[in-house]
């Protein structure tokens, strides 16, 4: 916004925008808050998300997927207590605040453990997150090898078209440089989820 207008007008499109996301939020955190006695920054929780991948389910999923149609793939889609314990379970049904802390604390002792499964993964999340198409190993190799060859004509285009936009006005992409980087690294650290991908990258495609 700076580059386009004086600094008072920056600041006042700045707040209002702002202003806006509080006021349509505010609800949702005051009630949260009511039900929950803390605020919860996402449907599940931020660090619920975070313990979704940083966690032996999350290992499964991203590095060693079980084969499409399995007993074990099953498991992975519906059973998350299958790869994580039966302490996963007993977690998930205590308050939502006591809950938070402690999904964090065990994702936080699987990393310590796990310091090369850790890397696995987020490379791993890196490449979901660069490559075309569907999810890697979560489907029948031809339907994800489909998804593949007619998304790649897209990505090759928006890639080259980012690189030259960039080139040619770096300032006034700067904006959107730093709207893929902070989903990249929220993709990275936290989970990758493919629909986030979509709605937050490919739309812009």
């Amino acid at each position: 916004i700076l580059y386009y207008y004086p600094l008072k007008k920056a600041l006042i499109a700045s707040g209002s925008f702002i202003l806006l996301f509080v006021v349509l939020t505010l609800p949702w955190t005051i009630v949260n808050h009511k039900l929950h006695n803390t605020f919860v920054n996402s449907s599940n929780g931020g660090r619920y998300v975070f313990y979704l991948s940083n966690s032996e389910l999350g290992y499964v999923d991203a590095v060693k997927t079980p084969a499409y149609g399995s007993f074990e793939y099953t498991q992975l889609m519906k059973n998350y207590a299958y790869f994580n314990g039966p302490s996963h379970d007993s977690i998930a049904a205590l308050p939502q605040k006591i809950k938070q802390e402690r999904f964090l604390e065990k994702s936080l002792h699987w990393i310590k453990e796990n310091p090369g499964k850790f890397i696995e993964v987020k490379l791993f999340n890196l490449l979901n997150f660069l490559s075309p198409g569907l999810v890697l190993f979560h489907y029948p190799f031809a339907k994800w090898f489909l998804s593949f060859i007619t998304s790649l004509p897209f990505h090759l285009l928006y890639y080259i078209g980012l690189f030259y936009a960039l080139r040619k006005n770096f300032k006034s992409h700067l904006w959107y440089l730093a709207w893929l980087a902070y989903i990249l690294v929220f993709m990275v650290i936290f989970l990758y989820t493919a629909r986030f991908r979509v709605y937050s990258v490919e739309a812009f495609y």
